[in-house]
């Protein structure tokens, strides 16, 4: 299996465990409550691009990059450079 259709399948099974895991606090309580998951859904992957932009020292441009090719917010973008 090509390896961005497992890392996409692999993303969509652990957001389902997190949303599986929100829906166990409703299961059987009688009301419909929200529960805090246990599983906190993970990042989109790094791309090497990313990474070298972030050793390179170009921080604004990683997190651009990162957000173009992920789609998630700056704050986000920003934390995970910032983990790099």
């Amino acid at each position: 299996m090509d390896d961005d259709v497992t890392t996409a399948i692999e993303r969509i099974e652990k957001r389902l465990d997190w949303i599986e895991e929100s829906l166990r606090g409703w299961r059987g309580s009688g009301t419909w409550r929200w529960v805090a998951p246990t599983i906190v859904p993970t990042s989109p992957p790094v791309a090497q691009d990313v990474v070298d932009l972030v050793r390179a020292g170009k921080t604004r441009e990683a997190i651009a990059r990162y957000r173009e090719s992920t789609g998630v917010d700056f704050g986000h973008a920003q934390a995970v450079v910032a983990g790099l």
